[in-house]
C-alpha cells in the first residue's frame, strides 16, 4: 500500500485537461473493529479495501490512503453520472465478500463523497470532496453524496468564505458569549456537579448561533487559539459572578501550545483566587496521540495551577490504563458516537462497559455527553455512567452553584 499522505489532489499524477472527479471514500466502521481487535486488523482491512479499490476501474488516474480510515481517488474524464456509478460499484466491491484478517473474516461498508469539476474548478475539487463525505456521514453509513458542477462548487467555496469571514468578524468585533450546560448526576438530576462553557456567536437581529457551524472554518483559518481565549476569558468571568460554581471548557489542539492562553489563566489566578480550581479542562483523547510531549507539558502547567482535567470523546482511540495512570485525569467523557442509540447497539454497550471498567479501575469520574433519548439515560445508568449531559437535560442552563457531591470524584493536586 502507498504511504499515507495530505489530501494534494493537483499535485498527484494523472491529472489532465478537461472535467475531473475525485472521490473520497470512508470506511464505516474501522473504529469499531480497531477497539474490539486492534490495529494489526485494520492494517489487513485497508490493504484488502486497497485491493479491491484498484480493481474497480481502469479508470482510477491515482489512488492513495488520505486517512487512516479513507481512501481518495482522482479520474479525469469523469462525469456526475460516471461518478456515482462508480461509488455504487466501490461500494458493492467493498462490501460484497467477507475480509480475511489475522483474527478472522470481517466485512465492511463505505460512505463516499464525490466532487465533479472542470479546470476553473480544479483548485475547489478536494474541498468540494471533502463537503461531500461529511454530508455522506452525517446521511448514516454507506451514503453516497456529490457536489457536481461549476456553478456549485463555486457556490459551495462561496459559503465557506461568507463562514469563515462572519467567524473572523465575530471574533474580532467581541461577539461571543458563553452558555452553560448542565452535567446531571444519572442518579438525581437536581445535582449538577458542574457545567461546560458552549461558545455561542451573536447575528445580527439578536439571535445567537452554536460554535459548531464556524469551527470547521475557523480551526482552517488558524483562528482556534484565539477563540480558545476568548471563552477562557468568558468562563473566568462567570467563575468571578458564580463563587461557588465550577466550570469545563474544551480545547482545541492548537491551544496546548499557545503561551498567551497559559497566561490568561496564569494572570488571572495570580491574586489568590481559587477559579482555576473550579475550572475543568477538556481534552479530546485523540489529541494524546499525537505529538505527545506539548501535551504532557500543558497537562503538567494545568496540574500546577490547580485545575482539574477531563478527557473527552473517550472510546475514540486506545488510550491504556497506564497512559490514563501517568497523565493523572481527574474525569472521562465518553464518545457520544459510543452512546447514542444504545438500545439498538448491544455492541456499543459492550464497549461502554469496557470504558466504565477501565475508568473505575482508577477511580475517574465517568460523563456521558450528548444523551438525546431516555433509553439512552436509563442504560447508560445501568452500566455504571455516574453524570450525563445532553439535549434530553437541557441545551443551556442559567449558573447556578453545583453541588459538592462531585468533591468525591475530583482529585486535588497536591
Amino acid at each position: 500500500m502507498p504511504a499515507k499522505m495530505s489530501l494534494l489532489p493537483f499535485s498527484r499524477p494523472g491529472i489532465g485537461p478537461g472535467q475531473h472527479a475525485m472521490l473520497l471514500i470512508s470506511i464505516d466502521n474501522l473504529t469499531l473493529l480497531e477497539r474490539l481487535f486492534g490495529a494489526e486488523m485494520i492494517s489487513d482491512v485497508m490493504r484488502e479495501c486497497y485491493c479491491r479499490l484498484r480493481a474497480v476501474s481502469p479508470k482510477i488516474s491515482s489512488l492513495w490512503q488520505s486517512h487512516p480510515s479513507r481512501f481518495a481517488i482522482t479520474i479525469p474524464g469523469m462525469t456526475e453520472a460516471g461518478a456515482r456509478d462508480l461509488a455504487t460499484a466501490i461500494q458493492a466491491k467493498l462490501a460484497r465478500e467477507p475480509i480475511e484478517t489475522a483474527f478472522g473474516e470481517t466485512s465492511v461498508t463505505a460512505s463516499v463523497g464525490c466532487a465533479v469539476a472542470g479546470n476553473n474548478s480544479l483548485e475547489q475539487l478536494g474541498s468540494a470532496a471533502q463537503d461531500a463525505l461529511v454530508d455522506a456521514l452525517n446521511a448514516g453509513n454507506g451514503a453516497i453524496r456529490i457536489a457536481s458542477s461549476d456553478k456549485e462548487i463555486q457556490a459551495q467555496r462561496a459559503r465557506a468564505v461568507s463562514s469563515a469571514q462572519a467567524a473572523l468578524t465575530a471574533l474580532g468585533a467581541g461577539h461571543l458569549s458563553v452558555a452553560f450546560q448542565p452535567v446531571i448526576s444519572s442518579h438525581n438530576s437536581q445535582n449538577i456537579p458542574f457545567y461546560q462553557c458552549l461558545g455561542r456567536f451573536h447575528q445580527d437581529g439578536g439571535s445567537t448561533a452554536s460554535l459548531d457551524a464556524y469551527r470547521p472554518r475557523i480551526n482552517r483559518l488558524g483562528l482556534s487559539s484565539l477563540l480558545d481565549r476568548q471563552i477562557l476569558v468568558l468562563a473566568l468571568d462567570a467563575l468571578r459572578n458564580a463563587p461557588t460554581a465550577r466550570l469545563s471548557v474544551a480545547l482545541s489542539e492548537s491551544t496546548f501550545q499557545d503561551q498567551e492562553w497559559i497566561a490568561i489563566l496564569r494572570n488571572a489566578i495570580r491574586g489568590g483566587e481559587d477559579l482555576a480550581e473550579r475550572m475543568i479542562i477538556e481534552i479530546r483523547e485523540p489529541y494524546l496521540h499525537a505529538e505527545t510531549l506539548p501535551k504532557q507539558k500543558f497537562i503538567k502547567t494545568m496540574r500546577e495551577a490547580g485545575a482539574c482535567l477531563s478527557l473527552t470523546a473517550f472510546g475514540a482511540r486506545q488510550t491504556r490504563i497506564r497512559e490514563l495512570a501517568e497523565l493523572r485525569f481527574d474525569m472521562v467523557k465518553l464518545d457520544p458516537r459510543l452512546t447514542n442509540d444504545l438500545s439498538t447497539n448491544p455492541e456499543n454497550q459492550l464497549l461502554v462497559d469496557s470504558l466504565i471498567a477501565k475508568a473505575s479501575h482508577l477511580d475517574l469520574m465517568v460523563v456521558s455527553e450528548g444523551v438525546r433519548t431516555a433509553e439512552d439515560a436509563q442504560i447508560l445508568t445501568k452500566l455504571g455512567v455516574g453524570y450525563m449531559q445532553g439535549d434530553l437535560f437541557g441545551e443551556e442552563s442559567s449558573l447556578a452553584a453545583p453541588q459538592h457531591q462531585v468533591d468525591q470524584w475530583i482529585r486535588k493536586t497536591a
